[in-house]
């Protein structure tokens, strides 16, 4: 309710942007959190003797609980896997939900508000659109495997960036 009180009656200006930054950087932190205690639940189980009945309940559980199951199954079609579900919920650029999609996002809603900063390795445009752009030339093939330390390094970095926000922008001395 209040999301689309902010969408459908604020001006699309600096304030709107900061509002829009805060909800993408939210998003996407609580994405990566559910997946990171998701796949450490079924590294748990990986020994019990139903595990793949366990695990794709597991994954049924994430969607169901990240808002995305109907998206998923009008879009994947399948049964809830583990390549299925992170690849949605990481890298598709379409699904509001996902990382990808709120990253993008934050990176235009920086580049909104940068106050015409100089962009180099230090600004909050170059770190935003380099964490963007992981998503967008990365695939879930080259992380699956690695997918714990893929989220937790993307957390570091979303923290990172949130950081520098709070530090440029919320913060007065």
């Amino acid at each position: 309710v209040i999301k689309g009180f902010i969408d459908n009656t604020l001006l699309r200006n600096e304030e709107w942007r900061l509002i829009s930054l805060g909800i993408y950087l939210e998003r996407a932190i609580q994405v990566c959190q559910i997946l990171q205690t998701k796949l450490n639940d079924l590294e748990k189980i990986q020994s019990l003797n139903e595990a793949v009945v366990l695990e794709s309940f597991h994954w049924t559980t994430i969607l169901e609980s990240t808002e995305s199951y109907d998206m998923y199954m009008r879009c994947q079609k399948v049964i809830p896997n583990r390549h299925n579900v992170l690849h949605f919920l990481l890298f598709d650029t379409d699904f509001p939900k996902s990382v990808a999609f709120s990253l993008a996002n934050v990176k235009r809603c920086i580049a909104g508000i940068s106050f015409q900063e100089e962009l180099n390795k230090t600004s909050l445009d170059f770190i935003a659109g380099k964490l963007s752009c992981r998503f967008g030339y990365q695939t879930i093939d080259e992380i699956e495997d690695t997918a714990a330390a893929f989220l937790k390094d993307t957390l570091d970095s979303i923290y990172e960036l949130a950081y520098l926000l709070d530090a440029k922008y919320l913060k007065y001395s």
